[in-house]
């Protein structure tokens, strides 16, 4: 019993301590999770920090157009940046001189080479044959990764806007080694000599070296000390540059004057001074020449009534006389030292004609005489005969002595006679007769067709226009020429000239005024055409309208009053059918009447047989009186009548019957073309005139036909639908009356959106 007990208690306790160690371990495997969970999180948060570092790689190396790829040993592209991919595509299992360079071979000069024998950076230029031979900088880093293999980094940088400036730069140093002047780039601080041109050794004798370690007072007598120096820089950078004239020593101990422009500037925070000197012995020798010779003829180069002025042989003022002066505005201050070609002088087409001919007396050859344009200083241009004189010193034309000759005198006259014999040949070559008076109108020449047409002579030459014309016209003619003086134009009055056979011929004249330079009355010009056989044909048709429009008004108004008589109920009997077609008689009887009355107001008009009866008018009157009239229509379409009348209005100088036509006549048209809506009469005092307009909603009119609405017989768009009613004549009626009365008549309108008509009559 107790073996089985111990036995019992063993396996208890065996039992216990499984159960701790199970515990134990689980505890650990607890720990261990915590810690793998740890470990993940902070991977993870690597990761993402190695993401978003890539993704800022990437956007630098795209922004600056740098490209990033590994190379290993054979050549192989390992990695490329996303921004090469994009560009060249999937760069797996190919060499870096085949997805590169398109090639088939490793490049010649390749630096990649040179890195994995030296182990060091390796800096090379490449341009890019697949990019159009873009230029890039590859600098090749070696290095070695985590297995020991050795790799190289290429980092590749665009050169594009560096290879364009550096050939800029050749160029423009180029063309500085192969100026005839001297360019010095100059410390300011310590006026030592940084740097020159090729022109600055060949002219003072020493070699580039030996001006590199030279200062400007060694070779410029202007500046014996530093305190000079440094007031002449303060003075340039004040100034903002500045030109003066020196002496520049030689090599050799001779000296020679220049001109010099010199200038401050900053690179990268270093101040220097830039220094272009010209050597101007041949000036200074030519200006002594001058002297010299000055006394000799100064007194007749200042007295001479022409231009005259000295250049040198590059066209640079040396001297001008005081004509020069006088006329052109310049003083001599401002001229000498300006150059001929680009001082603004001469005209610029003048400028170009005169570098033409430059070179030509530079060589010696006759130089011929022309015309140029000289540009005053207070503007405007004069036209000059220019002669150059060379003057030589031995064979060697040191100088040009230019005389200009004004010709504005001469041009002018020339233009006079071109003018006159332009006119003439003008005046005799018009079918009509042309005769030309003074302001006054007294005959000072006159054409041949005037003497072939008329049998005027010669005697008229002296004598008032109006001479030759016959006594009624004589007040036509005064008043013709009074209005041609105000207005500078007359037209289309008539009158008739007397011939030599004492018969009257009707003419009529059209007269224009002529002013002179001043913009003073000067001449008249009076056109004169023969109307003779005009007038007869009007006489004609005159005879043949009335005629005919009397012998069919009687019987037309025969038949109207017939075909009234029997509708009006007094005949009995009548189908139907038969009332309706005296109907449709009727309606064209009457539209045949106001016809024949419309074309009889119009050959009235035409052949001015109108009288008007002018009498000072109340216009808002005559319109109440016009809306009696026209009441029965308006009521019978529905249509409304609005009147905007002005009280207080002055009367107006009108015809009453003729204007009552006119607003009839309109109203009219605005009631015929208006389905609805409304008729709006308006007046009011436009300056000394009244304005009247009359407005409907009807169908308006078209732009295209605008043109057309005060002709006779146009036929306008939408409107063709109701000639029937209207015989096409009343504007154009309307028109010749109002301008009868002096005033005008217009119209707006738009097609579907109704039409205005105005009319204006003096009160004056």
């Amino acid at each position: 019993m107790t073996k089985e007990n111990n036995h019992k208690k063993r396996q208890e306790t065996r039992q216990d301590d499984v159960e701790i160690r199970l515990q134990r371990r689980t505890m650990e495997l607890a720990r261990v999770n915590v810690d793998l969970q740890d470990q993940l999180e902070q991977y993870k948060k690597a990761q993402a920090e190695i993401a978003e570092l890539e993704r800022q790689i990437e956007f630098i190396l795209g922004a600056t157009k740098t490209g990033l790829d590994i190379i290993d040993s054979d050549f192989n592209v390992v990695y490329i940046d996303p921004e090469w991919k994009k560009t060249y595509g999937d760069h797996k299992g190919k060499k870096c001189y085949e997805y590169f360079m398109g090639r088939q071979e490793r490049c010649l000069g390749c630096g990649i080479v040179k890195a994995f024998e030296t182990k060091k950076p390796v800096v090379t230029e490449e341009f890019l044959v697949k990019e159009g031979n873009r230029p890039i900088q590859v600098t090749t880093i070696p290095f070695q990764d985590a297995k020991g293999q050795w790799l190289v980094a290429e980092v590749n940088v665009d050169i594009s806007q560096r290879k364009k400036t550096e050939t800029e730069l050749v160029k423009f140093r180029q063309a500085v080694n192969y100026s005839n002047d001297m360019f010095f780039i100059i410390d300011p601080e310590t006026n030592r000599i940084l740097d020159v041109n090729g022109s600055v050794s060949s002219s003072l004798g020493y070699s580039k070296q030996e001006l590199l370690n030279m200062r400007v007072v060694d070779i410029e007598a202007m500046f014996p000390n530093s305190s000079t120096w440094e007031e002449h820089v303060q003075d340039v950078k004040k100034r903002n540059g500045m030109v003066l004239e020196g002496m520049h020593k030689r090599k050799d101990g001779s000296s020679f004057p220049v001109e010099v422009n010199a200038r401050c500037f900053s690179i990268e925070g270093k101040d220097l001074m830039i220094a272009i000197a010209r050597d101007i012995s041949q000036r200074k020798q030519t200006e002594e020449a001058l002297r010299r010779s000055e006394g000799k003829y100064r007194l007749l180069f200042d007295s001479a009534a022409d231009l005259i002025a000295v250049v040198d042989t590059r066209g640079n003022f040396l001297e001008l006389n005081k004509r020069f002066e006088e006329e052109s505005g310049w003083s001599r201050e401002e001229i000498l030292g300006k150059n001929v070609l680009t001082s603004g002088i001469v005209t610029k087409a003048s400028s170009a004609k005169i570098a033409g001919y430059l070179a030509t007396l530079l060589s010696g050859k006759p130089f011929p005489i022309f015309e140029v344009e000289g540009v005053k200083k207070t503007g405007g241009t004069v036209p000059y005969e220019l002669r150059a004189v060379p003057i030589k010193e031995g064979s060697k034309v040191v100088a040009i002595q230019a005389i200009l000759r004004n010709l504005t005198e001469r041009k002018k006259a020339q233009e006079e006679a071109t003018r006159a014999e332009a006119f003439k040949t003008i005046i005799e070559g018009v079918p009509d007769a042309i005769i030309v008076t003074d302001h006054k109108g007294t005959v000072v020449r006159f054409n041949r067709t005037l003497t072939d047409n008329f049998g005027v002579t010669q005697e008229i030459i002296g004598q008032p226009v109006w001479s030759c014309i016959d006594d009624k016209g004589h007040l036509a003619v005064k008043k013709g020429l009074k209005e041609c003086i105000e207005k500078g134009y007359v037209r289309n009055f008539e009158a008739s000239v007397i011939t030599k056979e004492k018969r009257a011929t009707p003419v009529l004249i059209n007269a224009k005024l002529v002013k002179d330079a001043k913009g003073n009355p000067a001449n008249l010009i009076f056109v004169v055409t023969d109307i003779t056989e005009r007038k007869q044909l009007e006489e004609l048709k005159n005879n043949f309208v009335n005629t005919v429009s009397h012998e069919l008004r009687t019987p037309v108004v025969a038949i109207r009053e017939s075909v009234s008589m029997i509708l009006s109920g007094k005949r009995r009997g009548i189908l139907k059918e038969d009332k309706e077609c005296l109907t449709i008689a009727e309606k064209n009887a009457k539209r045949l009447i106001r016809l024949i009355n419309d074309i009889l107001d119009l050959q009235d008009i035409d052949s001015k047989v109108v009288r008007l009866n002018l009498r000072k008018q109340d216009i808002n009157k005559l319109i109440l009186e016009c809306y009696k009239i026209m009441a029965p229509l308006l009521k019978q379409k529905g249509l409304e009548c609005k009147m905007e009348l002005e009280e207080g209005l002055p009367k107006a100088i009108l015809d009453r019957d003729r204007i009552i036509q006119v607003l009839t006549n309109i109203a009219g048209n605005a009631i015929k073309f208006t389905e609805k809506g409304s008729i709006i009469v308006k007046t009011h005092l436009q300056a000394n005139t009244i304005c009247v307009s009359i407005k409907d909603t009807g169908i308006g009119v078209g732009r295209e036909d605008m043109s057309k609405l005060f002709k006779r017989f146009e036929p306008i768009g939408a409107q063709r639908r109701y000639e029937s009613s209207g015989t096409g004549l009343g504007l154009a009626i309307c028109k010749d009356i109002v301008e009868l009365h002096n005033g005008k008549i217009w119209a707006e309108s738009e097609a579907g959106k109704g039409t205005t008509v105005y009319f204006t009559l003096p009160v004056k």
